[in-house]
């Protein structure tokens, strides 16, 4: 859940229209783009002012247009029904563009934080999920990320043909939805991805939504500001020159010998298991903390040099083998990003050598995400592979992020409010879609009142961005995980999201509360995340009702002695491979305490001796809890309570 960000600092529409006056098309209008079917759908681009734009299609369609006075033109285009047939799009205005292997179907936009833009190749399965992904009706661009100041007309990005070479990079989630929209309709399936990790839901909002809401009054002041005096400045280079700067604030790096160094004595540290999140006390410490470890190479291997594999390093590295550095990120944006360094001859020798990495943490999670097998040194030579992942690993904590010097001001950052909005979905608002999926919540979890709020308004901007308000707009609810100092946080931001999926129309959600990881922010069984989505766009938007999508719900309660009876939706064939858990139930006290729980039929009945006199249940409030109590669409309960008393 790291951020990541880049500046745009003019409207795309300017730049263009003080370049050559070249016919020019925006990144989501290229070769392998899929269409929305059956609609009247928009083209556009860039030109000279007052060239005149032609515009024909394989399938019929054509229209002209003349550039306005800044040099933008846009023509509506109809398109037919979706088929496998591949076309072009043909656009003269000066010079002339085509646009090839152009299929028509259905287009959604796939968006939100770290858990949406999680890749196929660090998922579940993921090397056998690859290998079938020869789906050429598939097609995925995913948005390079931009924070703006002001909304912005085109993204960065291109489309590709879904197969094993290029689906391993995309949303895991976005591939699951895709595949079994395909299989169902047997239709072509665009997907827009465009998410960023560890941003909040305002980051992705527009102005007037948050104006509305009154809550960020302060934030959209600063943005206002920065945008008249951005020009005078230049924060990405600010930022660069931060993040080169840190070494020299490292205690590992000011002692003799450092840190690195083969002959410095790290007995004293902390053992580790490597790769992992950072393990308690250093699950709370942001800053830099140094990996140890040491491994054998004979003397005609190390002749040859290798490959380091590291896996993902959250946030940034610098790596040395021997005490010499072979590689590094030190950069925002790359705690995703797999480590392959090359480790020069020079630098190996035959026996024991010395790996050192330097990890910053710059702030919640920190640690390497690979799976064991995928830390590795690769010899130049094929002869073998030396697995580096386990226990001989030591940790120590160095210097903190309190005490290295601040970071520069990131306005726009991701956490910006309307910086991603901006940047990364106004740019999509004339390219027609059919619905929208997201995946995001973390990131909001302790203000859960103002989600409440926020969240349904995020939904409406977007609507009305496109010009639709019926929209599908489909979501996935926050999995099970240990935040700290929950104290609730978790659970009534899971009850924000119901509620919105409850009063919003045309949303829905799907829940995760039986297929996370309780100790990992990302689970990686994003198969069924994908899945889930794609039974509520099948039964609701397509229509596809034998695609049953509705989970269990509770719906109203019913006092009985000294027992409650919970009254569910949804509720045809609930079952439990075991015991209920995790039902709470309080009296006038509200001191709520473990509760029995039964099925009865399409009910449950929550008991507890410690209460004669029941007032409330509640279920998986917990922050960890998990659920395998479902119905007979295998659809599970989630988290909810009947009372209504403050937190």
């Amino acid at each position: 859940m790291r951020t990541r960000f880049s500046l745009a600092v003019a409207p795309l529409s300017l730049l263009a229209s003080l370049a050559s006056g070249q016919l020019r098309l925006p990144a989501l209008i290229s070769d392998h783009m899929v269409l929305q079917r059956n609609s009247s759908l928009l083209l556009w681009g860039w030109a000279d002012p007052g060239q005149r734009i032609t515009v024909q299609t394989s399938w019929g369609g054509i229209g002209t247009n003349q550039c306005d006075s800044k040099g933008s033109w846009t023509l509506a285009i109809a398109t037919p029904e979706g088929s496998e047939t591949a076309h072009t799009i043909t656009i003269e205005g000066g010079n002339t563009i085509t646009v090839r292997d152009v299929l028509i179907g259905e287009v959604w936009v796939c968006s939100g934080q770290s858990n949406m833009e999680w890749p196929l190749s660090a998922a579940k399965d993921a090397q056998k999920e690859i290998a079938a992904a020869d789906a050429p009706q598939i097609r995925l661009i995913n948005v390079a990320n931009v924070t703006s100041l002001v909304p912005l007309d085109d993204v960065k990005g291109s489309w590709n043909v879904c197969t094993p070479q290029t689906a391993g990079s995309f949303s895991a989630v976005g591939y699951t939805f895709a595949r079994e929209l395909h299989a169902a309709l047997k239709m072509p399936i665009g997907l827009i991805q465009s998410d960023w990790g560890g941003t909040p839901a305002e980051s992705w909002t527009d102005r007037g939504s948050l104006a509305d809401l009154g809550d960020f009054n302060q934030a959209l002041k600063q943005v206002r500001e920065a945008a008249k005096s951005q020009a005078a400045t230049d924060p990405a280079a600010a930022e660069r020159a931060w993040f080169a700067s840190l070494h020299t604030f490292d205690e590992g790096e000011k002692t003799s010998p450092s840190w690195a160094a083969p002959e410095y004595d790290d007995s004293s540290w902390e053992a580790i298991t490597v790769p992992g999140q950072w393990p308690a006390p250093l699950a709370s410490f942001d800053g830099f903390v140094w990996l140890r470890t040491k491994f054998e190479v004979s003397a005609a291997a190390a002749a040859g040099g290798a490959h380091l594999e590291l896996g993902p390093i959250d946030d940034c590295d610098t790596v040395y083998v021997n005490g010499k550095p072979v590689g590094g990120m030190m950069e925002d944006g790359k705690w995703n990003a797999p480590r392959k360094y090359e480790v020069p001859a020079a630098v190996l020798h035959g026996g024991t050598n010395v790996l050192a990495v330097r990890v910053l943490d710059t702030g919640g999670l920190g640690g390497l995400s690979a799976k064991p097998q995928d830390v590795l040194l690769r010899l130049a030579d094929g002869s073998a592979s030396i697995p580096l992942a386990g226990s001989s690993w030591k940790s120590k904590a160095s210097t903190a992020m309190s005490k290295l010097p601040a970071r520069p001001a990131q306005i726009p950052g991701p956490w910006t409010p309307t910086a991603l909005y901006n940047g990364m979905i106004a740019p999509l608002s004339r390219y027609e879609v059919r619905g929208a999926i997201w995946y995001q919540g973390e990131s909001n979890v302790g203000r859960a009142e103002q989600y409440q709020r926020l969240f349904p308004a995020m939904i409406d901007g977007w609507r009305r961005m496109w010009k639709e308000p019926r929209l599908p707009f489909y979501f996935v609810q926050i999995a099970p995980f240990g935040y700290q100092n929950d104290h609730g946080a978790a659970a009534l931001l899971k009850e924000a999201q119901a509620i919105t999926a409850a009063k919003t129309p045309y949303t829905a959600m799907a829940a995760t509360i039986d297929i996370g990881n309780p100790t990992d922010i990302h689970p990686t069984n994003k198969r069924d995340v994908g899945h889930r989505l794609a039974l509520q766009a099948l039964n609701k938007t397509y229509n596809l009702t034998q695609f049953g999508c509705e989970n269990p719900a509770y719906r109203s309660m019913k006092i009985e002695g000294n027992s409650i009876r919970l009254e569910l939706a949804n509720a045809k064939g609930l079952k439990s491979p075991g015991a209920l858990e995790h039902f709470a139930i309080a009296g006038k006290d509200r001191a709520f305490v473990a509760a029995t729980a039964t099925i009865d039929g399409e009910t449950i009945v929550v008991h507890s001796d410690k209460v004669t006199e029941p007032m409330a249940v509640r279920f998986a409030w917990g922050a960890t809890d998990e659920s395998h109590l479902v119905n007979g669409d295998g659809l599970p309960l989630t988290t909810f309570r009947t009372d209504v008393w403050p937190e």
